[in-house]
């Protein structure tokens, strides 16, 4: 293995941002659920306390959509063609 592919390898969870192990990923994307978490409440006042964790949950999931939606649009949904036929990517 190269050292360009061992950098890559290493770097690859990190650029795609569904899992992250370096600290900043991560702290990236609570700071995303927590602005979403904040834009909620702003919207929707009557949201009681007992109410946030199920709201914060939703805040994350959504988060990792659009990481996902991202990812997939930047690469697309299947590879290029492959012994005369496309395949999904896994």
């Amino acid at each position: 293995m190269t050292s360009a592919e061992r950098r890559q390898r290493q770097l690859a969870p990190v650029r795609h941002g569904l899992h992250v192990r370096a600290a900043n990923g991560r702290q990236l994307r609570d700071r995303s659920v927590q602005r979403l978490v904040g834009k909620l409440r702003a919207v929707l006042p009557w949201l009681e306390p007992a109410d946030l964790p199920t709201a914060r949950s939703w805040c994350e999931v959504e988060v990792l959509a659009r990481l996902v939606f991202a990812e997939l649009r930047a690469n697309g949904f299947i590879t290029g063609p492959r012994q005369g036929s496309d395949t999904a990517r896994r």
